[in-house]
């Protein structure tokens, strides 16, 4: 299975999101700041790092270094997942070896395809059927997603 290390300090938007992967296909850690992310990439060994560059005591971009120390992980595939746009960020993610440079809010069927075109670039399988596209859509996941809020009182937005 394509291992995903999501790298997000917002509760909301880290279980959203990783609830997305995992409906589409994919094995997600979450991490909420640099040391956790260096700690979990350790033991999980991702295929692909989905990385806010902004993070509580430091930044995306000095993860992204540290995690290609990390034994096993030289050619990890990395991907800025952020709201800073800018030219400077843009710039900045390229000269660090980043992937491509994601604007949240991301659309979910833009990140589905995005990562299933990746995943096949990236071939970390020996065999070509463990590369399974995702088996369910972005909006169904979403349907999903916004109907199991509104049966979760703990996930509802308090009134």
């Amino acid at each position: 299975m394509y291992r995903i290390l999501l790298v997000e300090p917002h509760v909301d938007t880290a279980q959203t999101t990783a609830l997305l992967l995992h409906c589409w296909g994919y094995e997600v850690q979450v991490a909420a700041d640099g040391p956790s992310a260096l700690k979990l990439a350790t033991a999980f060994r991702p295929h692909l790092a989905l990385l806010e560059i902004r993070l509580p005591g430091g930044d995306g971009y000095e993860v992204a270094r540290r995690l290609r120390t990390i034994d096993g992980l030289g050619q990890l595939t990395l991907v800025a997942l952020t709201c800073h746009g800018t030219q400077l960020f843009r710039q900045r993610s390229q000269e660090e070896g980043f992937e491509a440079h994601l604007l949240k809010p991301v659309e979910p069927e833009f990140l589905c395809e995005f990562l299933a075109r990746l995943a096949r670039i990236v071939r970390p399988f020996p065999r070509e059927e463990q590369m399974r596209p995702p088996t369910r859509s972005a909006s169904d996941v979403l349907s999903q997603l916004f109907w199991a809020r509104a049966r979760i009182p703990a996930l509802s937005p308090a009134m």
